[in-house]
């Protein structure tokens, strides 16, 4: 057979093989679309995302009456998509959305790959990133991480383009820092100085240094403005009390060891770690390795520094190590679908991705997901009824956060947090432990349902 023909051949095959594996990326993002998904900061998020589309007001978030009636954790702008989304296509819609933002992720490491090294290095990466239970597994639910990762994962990949494509770089990376913060430009900025170094160019430093810091320039005319002309919430609650307190551990959440990056990679991201090693020894030579390989360990080394770290943070790296273990598998991918051997890993490919696809139709992904609160499932006859006006107590020694944002986002009702059964009116509603139920006397509540250790009650009417 000539060689024009065989690499053809294997061209083809390596279009077959990226197509199916972003088909399989496609079915596990939607696996969790077909189940009831408990996630604290999804449904959080969400109701404060149906907040901005019933109050008309974009920036001026809330949560709950008594629980961040003045939401500055995030920044308005990454909950933007799910307002939208809202507002066009109903709550149903907000899944799928960030969804398609997860796809997207897919594709933009593929297309990365593929630039860099070929069709075999795109097939590999997007079949080492979609099938990163990690990534999947939150990738269809109303959380930043989303956006973040599709918007600066193009911003990073403008600069490493042959002939990089600064303003893309700097426009993708704004909106990435508009999404996140100091998260938006980091795997731009590191890709910049991981070019630089790697090709020994102070062109490529000053320009890419150029691109990240206009990258940074809406969100400090935002954060100006609020402090300068408007009430400075979102300069206090936002800079002040969530970014600079986070960076200097001053906040008591997270974990502050320095090595937790690397420990969620390695604990998280399989089955691309092998490829990893192998993609650090090709790094000796020049190419495209040694560039992906300093921009990762830039970015790992940057995730370690501030003292408030936490999981969901390490995944703004997934994406580019999917592009090292796809660079770094390009010449094993296409020895192992040589001749008749890879005809018959294609069908038994498109055959596992079909299987896939089904399962997800199926609602298997409950599988391995949690099992759901007792809200959504032996208490959800009970609260058919209630409206958005019904008192409700939430009974627990500390906030009950997941228990919340069940209520507030699956029910629509703003229950307040206490940690006594106060004295019940006509109409009101309350849930608490078994032990909190035997510590105190119940009273004239009424039991109504009694599941997993909690107690529906509500007053006598």
């Amino acid at each position: 057979m000539p060689p024009t023909t065989e690499c053809r051949l294997s061209t083809a095959r390596a279009i077959k093989a990226r197509r199916l594996a972003i088909a399989l990326a496609a079915a596990l993002i939607a696996g969790p679309l077909f189940c009831h998904v408990d996630d604290i900061d999804a449904q959080l998020y969400r109701v404060v995302a149906r907040h901005i589309v019933e109050s008309g007001n974009w920036t001026d978030l809330h949560y709950l009456r008594t629980v961040y009636p003045q939401f500055r954790e995030h920044l308005p702008f990454g909950l933007w998509p799910a307002a939208f989304a809202i507002k066009q296509g109903g709550e149903r819609a907000v899944n799928l959305t960030y969804g398609f933002f997860t796809l997207g992720t897919v594709l933009v490491v593929g297309g990365l790959a593929r630039v860099l090294k070929g069709q075999w290095a795109a097939a590999g990466a997007i079949l080492v990133l979609g099938t990163t239970e990690s990534f999947w597994h939150y990738g269809a639910r109303p959380l930043l991480e989303p956006p973040l990762l599709f918007f600066a994962t193009l911003s990073a990949g403008m600069v490493l383009l042959e002939r990089p494509r600064w303003i893309l770089a700097a426009l993708f990376g704004s909106i990435a820092t508009l999404v996140k913060g100091p998260f938006g430009p980091l795997l731009m900025a590191c890709a910049v100085l991981a070019r630089a170094i790697s090709e020994g160019s102070l062109k490529v430093f000053f320009k890419g240094t150029l691109a990240t810091a206009l990258a940074m320039v809406p969100l400090g005319i935002f954060l100006l403005i609020d402090h300068r002309f408007g009430e400075g919430t979102w300069w206090r609650g936002y800079l002040l009390n969530q970014l600079l307190a986070s960076a200097r551990g001053t906040r008591g959440d997270g974990v502050s060891d320095w090595l937790f990056p690397l420990r969620v990679v390695g604990n998280r991201f399989w089955p691309g770690l092998p490829l990893l090693a192998w993609g650090v020894l090709r790094a000796r030579r020049p190419g495209p390795e040694r560039t992906l390989v300093l921009t990762c360990f830039f970015t790992l080394a940057l995730l370690c520094l501030p003292q408030r770290k936490w999981g969901n943070h390490t995944y703004l790296i997934f994406p580019m190590l999917g592009v090292l273990a796809g660079v770094a598998s390009e010449s094993g991918g296409r020895a192992l679908f040589e001749g008749r051997r890879g005809n018959r890993l294609l069908w038994g490919f498109s055959a596992g991705v079909a299987v896939t696809w089904v399962a997800a139709f199926w609602g298997q992904a409950r599988r391995i997901l949690p099992i759901p609160c007792v809200i959504s499932q032996e208490f959800a006859p009970s609260f058919k009824g209630l409206g958005p006006q019904t008192s409700f107590w939430l009974v627990t020694p500390s906030p009950d956060f997941l228990m919340l944002g069940e209520l507030a986002s699956e029910y629509r009702l703003d229950p307040v947090p206490v940690n006594q059964l106060p004295a019940p009116s006509s109409g009101a509603w309350a849930i608490l432990r078994d032990e909190q139920a035997v510590a105190q006397s119940l009273g004239v509540w009424i039991e109504v349902q009694h599941s997993r250790g909690w107690r529906l009650v509500r007053g006598a009417r």
